[in-house]
């Protein structure tokens, strides 16, 4: 009798613990694949939430190269105004090219397809740039766009000489094959494929902008 009551006892014992491991085991399992897909649901979010962020950052950057690119070309366009007004003030001033002042007055050359411009002085009175009037160190000025940035065109004769002289201080516009009383100049960004004008006329105004309007003249 007492050892079978010993056999029993250890018998139910042993249904006791393989019940508990059932149970302890049932409960790791559900727990595990609990964590599992509660980790794959993470890193569905994460994978969405950089997804965001990326395409976020890639508008942004393209917004701000956008406009940098377009700060520089109105920059160039507002240096071109500028220096097209200091060959009318160097013509106002009485501004000499070296020791000389120039017989024909100060000029502006420009021509399409360069990133090159020269303030001149019009020693020979022919009213049109020749080699050796824009030297820097006698007075005159050869002006390089930045490296992104070229004269794309010019109305309405793809070259203008602009030339400051007489007692009104008027300006004879020269272009390849005729006189014109006003210009536009376009200047484009080759990279970004867009374009900012610089416009003058006869009587010495100078503007730049952004778009182009129109022109006659």
């Amino acid at each position: 009798f007492g050892s079978a009551a010993i056999f029993l006892y250890l018998g139910d014992k042993m249904c006791y613990n393989k019940v508990r491991k059932n149970i302890f085991t049932d409960y790791l399992m559900a727990n595990i694949k609990k964590y599992s897909l509660k980790s794959a649901f993470s890193l569905v979010e994460m994978i969405v939430v950089i997804s965001i962020i990326m395409i976020v950052t890639g508008i942004f950057l393209a917004n701000y190269t956008g406009s940098n690119r377009r700060s520089e070309l109105q920059n160039a366009a507002n240096d071109l105004v500028k220096d097209i007004r200091q060959a009318q003030n160097n013509y106002l001033n009485g501004a000499s090219y070296g020791l000389l002042y120039p017989d024909g007055g100060w000029g502006f050359h420009a021509e399409e397809n360069i990133n090159t411009y020269y303030i001149f002085a019009d020693q020979n009175n022919n009213r049109i740039y020749d080699f050796g009037e824009a030297e820097e160190s006698l007075g005159g000025r050869q002006v390089k766009l930045p490296a992104n940035i070229v004269i794309n065109a010019i109305y309405p004769d793809g070259l203008v000489d602009a030339i400051f002289s007489g007692a009104s201080s008027t300006v004879n516009i020269l272009g390849e094959t005729a006189t014109s009383t006003s210009a536009v100049i376009s200047l484009t960004d080759v990279d970004a494929g867009i374009s900012a004008f610089v416009r003058f006329n006869f009587l010495g105004l100078v503007e730049s902008y952004d778009f182009y309007c129109g022109y006659s003249t």
